[in-house]
This record gives C-alpha cells, sequence and structure tokens, in this order.
C-alpha cells in the first residue's frame, strides 16, 4: 500500500533542571558528582532520544556545571519494555520511559485516557493526559513508588498488516494483531481480531516470522522501528493512542533536589512518499 502522507509525531515535555544537587554539609568538602541513568525501550536513533532526552540531558548537565550528567540506556539495554517501571521503582536506573499499557492492570485510571476520540493527535491528546494528572489524585496515586516527570499521548494508531489489505472490519477476522495495551485488545476483539500483547521492539521480527499478521501502533512507527520493510498494507483509523511516561526514583530526585516544570509540547510532522 502506498501512502501518500504519513504523521510521525514526537509530543513531549521538556524539563528544566532548576536546582542542582544537595551541596556537601561540611565547608569546602567537593560535591559528588551524579550520572543519571536513563532506560528507554525505543531503538538508539528514535526522535525521543535525539529530539528530547540528548536535550535534556544536556540541559541538566549545563544547570548544574557538569555536578550531573546522564547516560541513556536505549532499546532495552537494561530489561524489557514492561520492566521499564521497576527499574525506577527498584533503584537500577534514575529515570525511565514506557508506554502505561506494557504492565495491564497497573495504571486502570490513566488508562481510560487511551479510550478512542481522547485527541485527535499525539499533542491534543498529551493537553488532555495532563490535565487529568493534575485534576485527579487517582492518576498521580497509580504512579506509587516513582515520582512523574512528564505524560505524553504518542500519534494515533493505526493497522499494519504484513500481506493483508483491511477493507472492513470483517478482515480481521483471525488475524493476530499486535497490541500494546488493554485499551487496544478490546479494540481489536470488537473487529474479531485476535490480541497478541507485544512490545513495540518485537513488532518487527514478530511481523517478519510470521508470529503475527500485523500491528496497532502510531504511524511513525514506519520510520521509527522500521516498520516499513515488513508492512504490505496500512490501514488508517485513529482507533487509539497511547499513554506514556518518564518517571524519577524518589531517591535521585530527593539527593539532587530535581524540580522540574513542564516547559513546552511539541508536534514534529514529517512527510514522505
Amino acid at each position: 500500500m502506498k501512502c501518500n502522507r504519513l504523521l510521525a509525531i514526537s509530543s513531549f515535555a521538556s524539563l528544566v533542571l532548576l536546582a542542582g544537587c544537595q551541596t556537601a554539609e561540611t565547608s569546602g568538602e567537593t560535591v559528588n558528582e551524579v550520572d543519571l541513568a536513563f532506560s528507554s525501550f525505543m531503538p538508539g536513533p528514535h526522535p525521543q532520544h535525539t529530539d528530547v532526552f540528548y536535550p535534556f540531558i544536556e540541559e541538566v548537565e549545563e544547570a548544574t556545571d557538569g555536578r550531573v550528567t546522564g547516560t541513556l540506556y536505549a532499546g532495552n539495554a537494561l530489561s524489557k519494555a514492561d520492566h521499564h517501571y521497576d527499574l525506577v521503582v527498584n533503584g537500577v536506573a534514575d529515570m525511565s520511559i514506557a508506554l502505561h499499557g506494557y504492565t495491564p492492570g497497573r495504571f486502570p485510571v490513566t488508562g481510560v485516557t487511551e479510550l478512542p476520540f481522547m485527541g485527535e493527535d499525539g499533542t491534543k491528546g498529551t493537553e488532555i493526559l495532563w490535565s487529568l494528572y493534575e485534576k485527579y489524585p487517582e492518576i498521580e496515586a497509580e504512579h506509587e513508588g516513582a515520582r512523574v516527570g512528564w505524560l505524553f499521548k504518542n500519534d494515533p494508531a493505526q493497522i499494519f498488516t504484513t500481506d493483508t489489505p483491511i477493507h472492513s472490519p470483517e478482515d480481521l477476522k483471525g488475524l493476530k494483531i499486535r497490541t500494546p495495551s488493554p485499551a487496544a485488545r478490546d479494540i481489536l476483539e470488537a473487529y474479531g481480531a485476535i490480541p497478541v500483547s507485544m512490545p513495540m521492539g518485537d513488532v518487527y521480527e514478530g511481523m517478519q516470522r510470521g508470529v503475527i499478521d500485523g500491528a496497532l501502533a502510531p504511524a511513525s512507527v514506519v520510520t521509527n522501528f522500521q516498520l516499513a520493510d515488513v508492512t504490505g498494507y496500512i490501514t488508517e483509523g485513529n482507533f487509539y493512542t497511547s499513554s506514556l511516561f518518564v518517571v524519577i526514583n524518589p531517591g535521585t530526585w530527593m539527593n539532587c533536589q530535581l524540580k522540574i516544570r513542564t516547559r513546552s509540547t511539541k508536534l514534529w510532522e514529517k512527510t514522505w512518499r
């Protein structure tokens, strides 16, 4: 299927470091340097890394005169995608990013924002998610054990299939389609498909080897996860949008006195033929 236009959206809230690490209580004592371990399930060249995380790390280093640095561990280098929240809770990583849907049942209230029509794009979806987070303490309570850095939504999900064109809901019946969350699972089941829970990093191989017939995922995966190599057809339906978190270990937060605020949300659009 030839697509004339696809949206690749990197919707994010970048952070500003307002204070550095705690100084030593003893006068004249050298301040210890801190290297923040930032874990990501996304591949190395992903726009979230190049456009958000690396600039964030640079801001941190500049704001603290090099006393706080950061190292990004991309591509599930520290653990699987569904372990990224616990990496921070358990102190294995200082910060991490992943989808809420990768740990089904853990974020049921937050998962409401993944229902259809909760924002027509990543920017609007992020605004809705963040406003709900600020209004309802139940969403904050679901992020127990970690401090929320920022929450955001990605671009709407489409259906990518290897060999089967989808012209109607009936064409989905019996197809094994990757799902990232319970909300997406319910959508696929309603169409008669067989949902297969799978992190985005495993989708390429899953489609290539025939483990799944396709995937429900944002359009941006065509380039960000090289899914064009294994995709024969794309069904545009804006079926839902995933929510993602960036969380910080509470000990890291306290030790380094990291005070953060949302700076901006930006929509990146890329067109190719």
